[in-house]
């Protein structure tokens, strides 16, 4: 969490932190316009970030036989909620927007505790 956190705080890197904040800006845009993959963007985001990404598959509660799965992507060795589909696919992708949902909420939270505008 430390190297999203990092990231995600205002002018926390040396330079030009007006291309981080750009950078992060258009992909938050994207996501939620839908333009962008939640899988993409992760992956992006993980690679931007220099964060390991990785995505597991869990088992799904109350299914012995089920035809579910479960997936859960891994962070820099944090793990977010699961995502539950009928293909794998449709799981990590499920599973990605879960991560982004909850990465973004930090971003928000972060944003008001330093007392600046997030309306960009």
């Amino acid at each position: 969490v430390g190297v999203i956190a990092a990231l995600l705080r205002p002018h926390s890197a040396p330079g030009p932190a007006g291309g981080q904040d750009a950078w992060l800006a258009a992909l938050i845009a994207g996501y939620r316009r839908g333009t962008v993959n939640p899988v993409s963007a992760l992956h992006c985001f993980a690679h931007r970030c220099n964060a390991q990404l990785d995505f597991k598959e869990t088992g799904v509660a109350g299914h012995a036989i089920s035809s579910y799965f479960g997936i859960s992507a891994v962070l820099d060795g944090v793990h977010y909620k699961t995502g539950v589909g009928r293909t794998k696919k449709e799981s990590k992708r499920c599973a990605a927007r879960l991560a982004l949902d909850e990465i973004l909420k930090l971003e928000y939270s972060e944003a008001s505790a330093s007392g600046k505008s997030s309306k960009y």
